[in-house]
């Protein structure tokens, strides 16, 4: 893989945030049909966040990134995290090649993808299912939730100088019949669309069972204090030293609540699980 992988760069950052996923991603999973002796194919695993849940519930997860400092935060976590039945695969998704790159398994899933992908490459990988998990139609995505805690953070100058601090876009969703006029054959190669209703659109026109759960969830995380809270949060930003540590301060405490064993953080936000039938 590259030196210069994009996700390379931006490893730091997710895993802060896989931190404060756990209760969500058990949540995601939940709604999927995994069975004990099930092996998975976390593709795009990222730093483990899907990986470390789901295999305390499967026999094995094979982890699947273009990124190797993404794959080595996620060998981290899962140390950590305790879980041995793992295997580590550096590759990119669209150029595996099946039986070679990496074994036939029961269950591939994709979550929050940013890798494209067709229903005909997922029948050749899953025996069982494929599942994407994407972003529910409204729901702030990860850049629009932690956005919010720097919303009014940072100088006019500050983000002309670096345009990656600026307000993230709002998420779009293909509208409904967007599928309508192709043929089988295309839509059986065509990436999947990005989002759970278009996702349902394209099985069905397939006529393939699917099913859509949509989870409310959100990051959360437990503080002994608003300074540990206002420390731990901040990493989340590229320029920490820009921050206007007031307005930071005010966003942080929006999404705090004091309980008896601490500030709990939560910023809340939801996914569409969809999960369909591959053979």
């Amino acid at each position: 893989m590259s030196a210069n992988n994009v996700w390379d760069s931006k490893s730091r950052y997710y895993n802060l945030m896989t931190l404060m996923e756990v209760n969500g991603t058990n949540l995601q999973l939940d709604a999927i049909p995994l069975h004990p002796d099930d092996v998975v194919l976390d593709v795009g695993c990222g730093p483990g966040r899907v990986a470390i849940q789901a295999a305390k519930r499967v026999k094995k997860v094979i982890c699947l990134d273009s990124s190797e400092k993404m794959l080595m935060e996620c060998r981290q976590n899962c140390e950590a995290a305790g879980v041995t039945n793992v295997e580590y695969v550096l590759a990119d998704w669209e150029q595996v090649e099946m039986g070679k790159t990496i074994p036939e398994v029961d269950v591939a899933i994709l979550a929050r993808f940013g890798v494209p992908t067709s229903y005909e490459k997922l029948q050749k990988t899953a025996r069982k299912c494929a599942v994407s998990i994407v972003w529910a139609k409204g729901a702030p995505g990860l850049p629009q939730s932690s956005g919010k805690l720097f919303h009014g953070c940072y100088s006019q100058d500050d983000m002309e100088r670096y345009p990656q601090l600026r307000p993230p876009r709002t998420l779009s969703f293909p509208e409904p019949g967007s599928d309508e006029g192709k043929s089988r054959e295309e839509l059986l190669t065509e990436p999947l669309p990005y989002g759970g209703a278009a996702i349902k659109e394209r099985m069905d026109a397939l006529h393939v069972e699917c099913h859509v759960t949509t989870v409310e969830e959100g990051w959360d995380r437990l503080f002994q204090t608003k300074e540990e809270a206002y420390d731990w949060l901040i990493q989340l930003s590229g320029h920490p030293e820009l921050v206007d540590a007031e307005r930071f301060h005010q966003n942080v405490d929006s999404c705090l609540t004091k309980r008896e064993d601490g500030w709990y953080f939560f910023l809340p936000t939801a996914s569409d699980v969809v999960w369909f039938q591959t053979r």
